[in-house]
């Protein structure tokens, strides 16, 4: 029996169909940006052996020598070494390493074998099963403008994946974006929502973005705006010409012109010229402008030969009251200062001194022409003070035509008249102070005597 057993043994190690497992180990890498590493080593005695070619060595009848023993590469092991090759490969490096464009089913099928090894880059590789959805983010800077970042939002998430980091596996089923994998569902589009992944937007294109753009975007994507870009405002109520007058100088009227939209305050030079439909404020305000209404402000008082200084216009007194009137028409709202006021009055003096209307503010003209009301400077045929235009004086009473006597071509004589008892006692003196009577018959009323005693004192 111990013979047989010898003689067995020894034609066991002579067999040459005797083959035994090859001891295989996988070790995983990535570099971060997509590529993975994908090391094989076969194991000899506790020593490690890299195995060169695993395209070959997952070919049938692929087999090692060492110490008078032959080794294969064991089922299991052919199927990881199948589904190796089945990555698309290219080679990287100065030291010509093999990369691999990994897929999450790919990955998650070597991560259940024992003899797989991953670095710790490659376990920061998670695959998920939250859905992306394409977004826009829309920053915004007041030096800059507003910047429109395209991308992927994964459900549940507010933060945004930028487009240009994400990739889409070569099956479609998934994207990568840095070290996860999103599941590609049917309905996501995988196009940039904008010409760019990244788009910036001038300050004076803000309005036509959120106007026009925005809602289109809106229609395709999930479109986020960050904290700064809320606090955008655009407001589009009544437009409203405002002026304020002051005094320059002596003789010049100083003109502020500005606009009021919703309350707030837009200054001329704003919309001055403006080719657009929107004026920015402020680093958050845009208001929209009435074009109509600003060209003719703009032309009114470019015909009325205003002179600009300071952004401020300047007008000789003669156009005050075209400037009263045109902001009367345009529904205005116009204020005067205290020393407009004060000016005005100055003026009024001077006319009332009797200063000609050539060396005089214009508006001042219906003053000069109206007569005096002063009770101390009365025209002549009009009765002091009572401000009317002088006409000839008219007598008090006007006799009817039945009063009128005719006249008698012979000499007046006076009519003699009864008289009293007192008048008789008067005598001839009394007789020479009756009045006389005119010659329509009215007596004459004389003026009655000085007296003496007011005389001596």
């Amino acid at each position: 029996m111990k013979g047989e057993d010898k003689n067995s043994k020894k034609g066991l190690l002579k067999n040459p169909f005797v083959i035994e497992d090859l001891v295989l180990n996988f070790e995983l890498d990535t570099d971060g940006k997509g590529s993975y590493f994908i090391d094989v080593f076969i194991v000899f005695d506790s020593a490690r052996e890299s195995m060169a070619n695993i395209a070959q060595a997952a070919g049938y009848g692929y087999k090692v020598k060492r110490k008078n023993k032959t080794y294969a590469v064991s089922m299991p092991d052919i199927e990881t070494l199948l589904i190796i090759n089945s990555l698309n490969a290219s080679v990287v490096g100065e030291e010509g390493r093999v990369a691999y464009e990994m897929t999450p089913s790919v990955l998650q099928l070597l991560r259940m074998k024992a003899n797989v090894v991953e670095t710790e880059a490659s376990k920061a590789i998670s695959i998920l099963t939250q859905e992306l959805s394409s977004a826009v983010d829309v920053d915004y800077n007041p030096q800059a403008g507003l910047v429109a970042t395209s991308g992927f939002r994964a459900a549940g998430e507010e933060k945004l994946i930028p487009f240009q980091m994400c990739k889409l596996i070569r099956d479609m089923s998934y994207v990568r974006a840095g070290n996860n994998f999103y599941p590609c569902i049917q309905e996501l589009d995988t196009r940039m929502p904008m010409d760019k992944p990244v788009v910036n937007i001038p300050c004076n294109q803000v309005p036509q973005f959120f106007k026009q753009t925005l809602p289109a975007l809106g229609a395709r994507v999930r479109v986020l705006l960050t904290p700064e870009a809320k606090k955008i405002v655009f407001k589009e109520g009544p437009f409203k010409l405002n002026l304020r007058l002051d005094i320059a100088g002596e003789e010049t009227l100083e003109l502020t012109v500005d606009y009021t939209v919703e309350g707030s305050i837009v200054p001329r030079i704003l919309v001055k010229g403006l080719a657009g439909d929107y004026a920015q404020v402020d680093d958050y305000l845009w208001v929209k402008i009435d074009k109509d209404c600003v060209k003719k402000t703009e032309d009114f008082f470019a015909g009325l030969g205003a002179e600009e200084k300071e952004g401020k216009l300047r007008l000789p007194p003669a156009k005050y009251q075209d400037i009263k009137k045109y902001a009367q028409d345009a529904g205005a709202v116009i204020e005067e200062t205290e020393k407009v006021a004060e000016r005005l009055r100055t003026w009024g003096d001077k006319a009332a001194e009797g200063l000609s209307e050539s060396k005089g503010p214009s508006f001042l003209s219906a003053v000069l022409k109206r007569p005096v009301s002063s009770p101390d400077m009365a025209v002549p045929g009009e009765k002091a003070g009572d401000g009317k235009s002088p006409i000839p004086a008219l007598p008090e009473k006007v006799p009817s035509p039945e009063n009128v006597q005719p006249s008698d071509p012979r000499p007046e004589q006076s009519i003699p008249q009864p008289s009293s008892p007192d008048r008789k006692a008067e005598g001839p003196a009394a007789a020479a102070r009756e009045p006389q009577a005119d010659k329509t018959g009215q007596k004459i009323q004389e003026a009655a005597p000085e007296d003496p005693k007011a005389e001596k004192e």
